[in-house]
Order: structure tokens, then sequence, then C-alpha cells
């Protein structure tokens, strides 16, 4: 950058929906963890002036509306973790310092950090802090409109995320969540998600009210097929293993590993137990 001197390293950027106009852009002088996060208009092509800006530090800021963000980064004295990470989460409203922000949530120092963000995802507003304790050991909360923050009720060793009304769960180790928060698979659907015998989970994306998941069947062989059906009938093609979704269309990705796709309908899996994304915006 000419007019600053500086040599900056692109981190990244987040625009708000729907009108994608604002973003916040984070930028690293020459490419470390520690950013500088700022807000730059799309139409005008500047940075905003008096915009929101985080100085150089770990950290982030995170869209919550056009006038407020998330922010986790150096506050001062006791607000990192040993780990060297943010381990606060504030909201921060437009015109006002920092300094005036007001504490979301708190980790413990020896967690490893913290973050938030909103579900900016139309009839499924939420916002979401995430703890981290270690490498596989965390917490996820959802914040209530009323600005409490809920823990959701799984171990932490799952691997835990939101799309819509879905919440998807990757155990880390041997777990059977009770039939009280989640529903069993229905109509005879294959078990996506229980691995053994050489079948494992592997990626996931969405299309329309499905899940479509890829399933490794052995490395070595080929894709399973169903019951009473040819291999070649349902299955993706040979050493797909990856999905994804644009426009209402599943494209996959193909690197000689064979899989087979398998696509169930969101109800049944999750059931409206103690845990229900509708009830949270």
């Amino acid at each position: 950058n000419k007019a600053e001197g500086a040599a900056w390293v692109w981190k990244g950027a987040s625009c708000l929906r729907p009108e994608y106009r604002r973003c916040l852009v984070d930028l690293s002088p020459g490419g470390g963890d520690a950013t500088v996060t700022r807000e730059f208009d799309l139409d005008t092509r500047r940075w905003v002036e008096g915009g929101f800006e985080r100085a150089l530090a770990k950290g982030s800021l995170s869209w919550i509306d056009r006038d407020s963000v998330f922010v986790t980064t150096d506050f001062g004295p006791g607000s990192m973790t040993t780990s060297g990470y943010p381990r606060i989460v504030k909201q921060w409203r437009r015109g006002t310092p920092m300094s005036a922000a007001t504490t979301l949530f708190e980790a413990e120092p020896n967690d490893l950090g913290v973050w938030a963000w909103r579900d900016h995802t139309p009839g499924f507003e939420r916002s979401f802090v995430q703890r981290s304790i270690a490498f596989y050991d965390d917490e996820l909360h959802v914040v209530a409109p009323d600005g409490s923050v809920r823990k959701i009720g799984v171990p932490n060793h799952v691997r835990k995320s939101v799309h819509r009304e879905w919440l998807l769960l990757r155990p880390r180790e041997d777990w059977t969540p009770t039939l009280t928060s989640f529903a069993a698979p229905q109509g005879g659907s294959p078990a996506l998600g229980r691995p053994g015998g050489g079948r494992s989970v592997g990626g996931k994306t969405f299309k329309g009210g499905s899940l479509v998941a890829t399933r490794f069947d052995d490395f070595m062989r080929g894709p399973s097929a169903a019951p009473g059906r040819s291999e070649a009938a349902d299955a993706p093609p040979r050493g797909a293993a990856s999905a994804s979704e644009l426009g209402g269309r599943l494209f996959f990705g193909v690197d000689g590993l064979p899989m087979l796709a398998a696509c169930m309908r969101g109800d049944a899996w999750f059931g409206s137990g103690d845990w229900e994304a509708a009830g949270l915006a």
C-alpha cells in the first residue's frame, strides 16, 4: 500500500447480507496471525470514514447488523488466553469507541480462544459463540434475543455446526444422542454417521431441504450399491470425494477415492427436542 507505506497481506473479508455493500476486511502486515480489520464500501471502493476499525492484534470483527459487530481482540491485560488468542467477546455499536463495547461472553484464561458470529439466513437469524477449550474440545453457545448465552447441550468432543433448521453433530468419540433430542432415522434410511466396517463419513452440503453427504466405503472398493439397485444407478461418478451445491444443482469433485453419496431429509434426523433452531431467532 503506497499511501500507507505498508506491505499488507490479505487475510479475508466478510460482507454484510443481503446488500453485500459493506465489508469487514482483515489485513496482516507481513502475513502473521495478528491482523487489523477495516470497514470497506464496495460501491465507493473506499474505506468507510469513521467506520469500524480494529487495531493490530489477534482477533476479529463480525457483523451483527449494519450498525453493530462482535469484536474479539486484545482489550488489555487479562483479555487474551495463555495460547495468545482473545478470550472475551464484546458487542460494539457504530459511532461509539471500542472501550464502550459491552461484554457478551468470557472464556477461561487457559482456554484456546473464543469466536462469535451471526447467521443472517432469512428466517433463521441468530448469533453463536464458540468457546474452544483445546483442540477437539469446544462448546457451541447460542445467543438468545434477551442477550443471554446458552450452551447447546452436547459433549465437547462433538463437532457442531448449524444450517437453517439443522443441527449437525459429528462425534469424535463413541456417543449416542438421546431420543429426547434427536429423532431416529425413519423409513429404513441408512444410518448416516455410523462408521464401521471400512465405512466413514466425508464432506457434506445442502440442496433444498436435503442434506447430501459423502460416505467412504473402503478406499480399495468401489461404491456400495443400494439393495435392489445397480451400483451405477444412484451413485455419483466413481471417485467423487466431495459434493457442493450451486444454483440448485449438485456438483461432485473427483480425486480417485471411491465413495457413495447419501441424501436424506433433515426431519429424518433431527426432531424438535431441547434444541430447535427456529425458536432461537
